[in-house]
């Protein structure tokens, strides 16, 4: 199993005999040089929003990662953030959160995270934990 890029374009393994895995069709493309999350199922773009990154460009690998965490409101509800997973400094793994921008004030999404419309978080609701992320910079 490759795990997410690190700064630099370095990767690493994980043995998959000793982790669970899953399969998802689904996975995220978020460009930040266009400013655009595409949310895909195989190779169809099933949804396409503006995306705006709260957090210094630089900070933030370029390449594979994947969405560590739905937060849910609700078990019915769609997601109110999706935690990605990252390598935010040249050594430093952390979290990048994609949520709305109608969020909440005092969300502790604020910090690093990327916003996109309310509509772009209802649709993420497919978006399973594990999905794969593909992070393109400026």
């Amino acid at each position: 199993m490759l795990l997410p890029t690190r700064p630099g374009g370095a990767t690493g393994w994980l043995d998959a005999s000793r982790v669970a895995t899953a399969i998802s069709r689904h996975r995220l493309h978020l460009s930040l040089r266009t400013g655009m999350l595409r949310l895909l199922h195989g190779e169809h773009v099933v949804g396409a929003w503006p995306a705006d990154l709260h957090a210094e460009p630089h900070t933030v690998a370029a390449g594979r990662t994947f969405v560590l965490a739905s937060v849910r409101r609700g078990p019915v509800t769609p997601p109110m953030l999706l935690r990605l997973a990252v390598h935010l400094h040249e050594r430093d793994a952390g979290l990048l959160t994609i949520h709305p921008r109608s969020r909440p004030a005092g969300n502790p999404a604020a910090g690093r995270g990327i916003s996109v419309p309310d509509e772009a978080m209802a649709a993420l609701h497919v978006v399973p934990p594990g999905c794969l992320v593909h992070l393109e910079m400026r």
